[in-house]
C-alpha cells in the first residue's frame, strides 16, 4: 500500500514543518520516496575563503616583487541576491589598502578612494574605479555640500573680515542656544571619502560664556543609514525635520564629534558605531589658541578617516595647536593632540548595497559630516572649513544641475562660479592637518603627464576575478590583473587631466581617477547540488563528502537522513522543478509502527547548508508499507 504526502512552506529556508489533523501511521520496515519538489533558491554566487579572496595592490617601486598591500575579501557565501554584497566587500578590501600618509610640506591635501560597481554603460557587468577627492570648501552660497536647518533656524551666515577671511557665525538677532538648532548638514548623497578623508574646521574668534554649554560649536561624522527618516525615534540622520524641527540632533545619530565650548574648557568628544549613541566626554585637552587676535595659529579640529598599520579603518579626532612648549615660531610650530580613535567594524563600514535585498541602499551606510553652532553672533566664529566628499559621487549629483562639459571643472576666470579660491589656512599655520598624496600610483619622473605608473597595480586571485567577469586580463594561471599602467586622470569622463593641475591654486571639484571595466558579466556557479533530508524520521542513508581540511580528495562520510539527490544543472533558471524517473524508496530505521500528525523535511545544499528560498515550495512524499 503506498500514501502520498503532499507538503508546501513559505518559510524561505526551504524547511517542511507539516501537520496534519489527522495521524499518518508509518509501519514497521516502511519506506519512503521522493515524487517531486518545486523550489525557486537563492543560488549561491560565489564562496570566498581564505584560499580565494586574496587582492595585493602594488605601488610604484622599483623592486615590483614587493606588493603594497595584501588583503582578503571577507569570508562568506553570496547569493544570488547578496551578490552586490560581494561587490561591497571588494570595495572594502581595496579601500582597506590605502595606506594614508602623513605629508609635510605640502599644502594640497588628497584622498582616494576605490569603488567596484555597475558598468553604468553596462549593468550586467562591474567596474572598478579609483578616484581621487582634494579637500573642498563648504559653500554656504549656494549650498551646494551642505545645507542649513529649515527656518527659523537657518540663521548661519559667512562674513569676509576683509583681509581675506572668511567665517561663519550666527546671524544678528541669533541667541544662544544648549541644543544643535543651528546646524549645517552634508546633503543627501554626499558624505566624507571612506577610502581616506578628512573633515575639518579652525577656531576664528570666541568669547567666554556662562553658561559654558550654550557657547561653542561642534564638528560630528555620523554612520547614517541612506534614507533613514529623520522622524524616527531611532534616527542615524542629523538632519532637521521640517515640520517637528528637532532642535537637538539624536543621540542615536551622533557617532563621532568633537565640542569645543570656550578657551577655558577641555575639549569634549563623543565617539561610537552604529546606533551606539555614544556620550560625551572631556578629552583631556584643552585649547591652546581661540581668539582673533591669533587667528593665524588658532586650534583646528579635525575628524579623519584612514587606515593604520593592521590594515583596519579608522576613524579619529584630533586638535591641530601651536606647541605650547615653542611658542611664537615662524612658522608656527605645530602638534596634533589625539582626541579619539574608533576602529570600524563591519557593520559600521556596511552595506552600500543593500544586506538583504537585491539592489536595496535602504541599509546602506554613508559619512554624514555635520557642523553646529551655539553661540551667539559675536560669542563664537568657526573659519576654513574643509572636508573630501565621497568621491565616489558624480558631479551632477554634487552640482544638483547639468554640467556644461565645455566649461568643464577647471576654468581659468576666477568670477566663473566653479572656480573656488583656495583659501587655505594662513601661510604660518597651513601644514598642520593630516595629508595624504596618492603618490604610489603617480610616476615621479618628469614629464609623464599625469599619466598613472606603469608598474602600479590591482591583482585579484583568478577564481574571483573570473567569478566577477575580469576575463583573461592574469599575467598567468593564478591571478587577474590590473593595471594603472595607461590610464589617464579622468575628470567625470570629460578627458584627461594632467597630474600636474592638482598643484595649482584652485581647489577642484572634478573627482578625477582611474577605472578599469570588467569584460564579462559575473560568472555565477554553473551547477548546484541539493538534497532532501529527513527531519524527524529516521532513515537508513549516508553521506560522504571531500573533507576541506586534507589534500588529495580525502572524505569524511556519516548516517544522514537524506531521501534523494537533486543535480541542478539549469543555470540561469530560478526555480528548481525535480522529479526522478525512478522512484528510489530509502528504508525508514523504524522496528515498530509509528502514528505522527508532524511531518519534517528540509532542502540542503552540497555542503549541508539550509537553502534561502523565494516564495512557495511544494513537495510529493511517498510512503510505501
Amino acid at each position: 500500500m503506498v500514501k502520498l504526502l503532499r507538503l508546501s512552506t513559505n518559510n524561505g529556508e526551504g524547511i517542511f514543518k507539516c501537520n496534519f489533523e489527522t495521524d499518518i501511521k508509518f509501519n514497521k520496515n516502511a519506506q519512503l520516496a521522493l515524487r517531486n519538489v518545486v523550489f525557486q533558491p537563492d543560488r549561491v554566487a560565489f564562496i570566498v575563503s581564505a584560499r580565494n579572496g586574496e587582492i595585493t595592490t602594488q605601488p610604484i617601486s622599483t623592486d615590483n616583487t614587493n606588493p603594497i598591500g595584501l588583503q582578503f575579501v571577507e569570508v562568506g557565501r553570496y547569493t544570488m541576491t547578496n551578490f552586490l554584497k560581494l561587490a561591497q566587500e571588494v570595495t572594502n578590501t581595496l579601500n582597506r589598502s590605502l595606506q594614508g600618509e602623513d605629508v609635510s610640506g605640502n599644502d594640497d591635501a588628497i584622498f582616494s578612494c576605490y569603488r567596484v560597481r555597475d558598468n553604468p554603460d553596462d549593468v550586467s557587468k562591474f567596474e572598478i574605479i579609483y578616484r581621487l577627492s582634494p579637500i573642498t570648501p563648504i559653500r554656504l552660497d549656494t549650498q551646494r555640500f551642505f545645507s542649513l536647518s529649515p527656518a527659523p533656524y537657518n540663521i548661519i551666515t559667512s562674513t569676509n573680515d576683509g583681509n581675506g577671511r572668511d567665517f561663519i557665525h550666527v546671524a544678528a538677532g541669533g541667541t544662544s542656544a544648549n541644543d544643535e538648532r543651528y546646524r549645517m548638514v552634508a546633503n543627501e548623497g554626499i558624505g566624507l571619502s571612506k577610502g581616506g578623508g578628512i573633515f575639518y574646521a579652525q577656531i576664528y574668534d570666541s568669547a567666554v560664556s556662562v553658561p559654558a554649554e550654550n557657547n561653542g560649536f561642534g564638528i560630528g561624522l555620523t554612520l547614517q543609514i541612506r534614507n533613514d527618516d529623520v522622524d524616527n525615534p531611532t534616527t542615524t540622520n542629523p538632519r532637521m525635520d521640517d515640520q517637528s524641527q528637532n532642535t537637538s540632533i539624536p543621540a542615536t545619530a551622533r557617532n563621532f564629534e568633537i565640542d569645543f565650548q570656550d578657551i577655558n574648557t577641555n575639549y569634549k568628544v563623543r565617539f561610537g558605531g552604529l546606533s551606539s549613541s555614544p556620550g560625551l566626554a572631556d578629552s583631556g585637552i584643552a585649547p591652546q589658541n581661540g581668539v582673533v587676535a591669533t587667528i593665524t595659529k588658532n586650534d583646528v579640529l579635525m575628524i579623519r578617516v584612514r587606515t593604520n598599520s593592521n590594515s583596519q579603518k579608522v576613524i579619529s579626532g584630533h586638535v591641530a595647536q601651536e606647541n605650547p612648549a615653542n611658542v611664537g615660531q615662524n612658522p608656527v610650530d605645530v602638534v596634533t593632540r589625539n582626541l579619539f580613535e574608533y576602529i570600524l567594524t563591519d557593520e559600521d563600514i556596511g552595506n552600500e548595497y543593500g544586506k538583504e535585498i537585491l539592489g536595496s541602499l535602504d541599509e546602506s551606510i554613508k559619512f554624514t559630516p555635520y557642523i553646529f553652532i551655539r553661540g551667539a553672533r559675536n560669542n563664537i566664529k568657526v573659519a576654513n572649513i574643509r572636508f573630501t566628499p565621497d568621491t565616489t559621487v558624480d558631479m551632477e549629483e554634487i552640482l544638483g544641475v547639468g554640467v556644461n562639459p565645455d566649461v568643464g571643472f577647471f576654468p581659468d576666470d576666477d568670477n566663473h562660479p566653479l572656480n573656488i579660491d583656495k583659501g587655505l589656512i594662513d601661510d604660518g599655520f597651513q601644514n598642520h592637518v593630516p595629508q595624504v598624496r596618492p603618490e604610489r600610483l603617480f610616476q615621479s619622473v618628469s614629464g609623464n603627464n599625469g599619466n598613472l605608473e606603469q608598474d602600479s597595480s590591482i591583482v585579484i586571485g583568478n577564481e574571483l576575478g573570473s567569478i566577477l567577469g575580469m576575463g583573461a586580463l592574469n599575467r598567468n594561471a593564478l591571478e587577474t590583473q590590473f593595471f594603472f599602467g595607461g590610464q589617464e586622470l579622468d575628470e567625470q569622463h570629460r578627458g584627461g587631466l594632467n597630474y600636474d593641475d592638482l598643484d595649482d591654486g584652485d581647489i577642484h571639484e572634478g573627482l578625477v581617477g582611474a577605472n578599469f571595466r570588467f569584460q564579462f558579466p559575473p560568472k555565477f556557479a554553473s551547477r548546484d547540488f541539493y538534497m532532501i533530508e529527513s527531519i524527524n524520521l529516521n532513515l537508513d542513508s549516508y553521506n560522504s563528502q571531500v573533507n576541506v581540511n586534507t589534500t588529495g580528495g580525502a572524505t569524511k562520510g556519516d548516517r544522514r537522513n537524506i531521501l534523494d539527490t537533486i543535480p541542478d544543472g539549469n543555470v540561469g533558471i530560478n526555480v528548481v522543478e525535480y522529479a526522478p524517473n525512478e522512484l528510489v524508496y530509502v528504508d525508514i530505521k523504524n522496528s515498530e509502527s509509528v502514528n505522527l500528525r508532524n511531518v519534517s523535511f528540509r532542502i540542503l545544499d552540497e555542503d549541508l547548508n539550509p537553502v534561502p528560498t523565494f516564495g512557495n515550495s511544494n513537495m510529493t512524499i511517498l510512503v510505501k508499507d
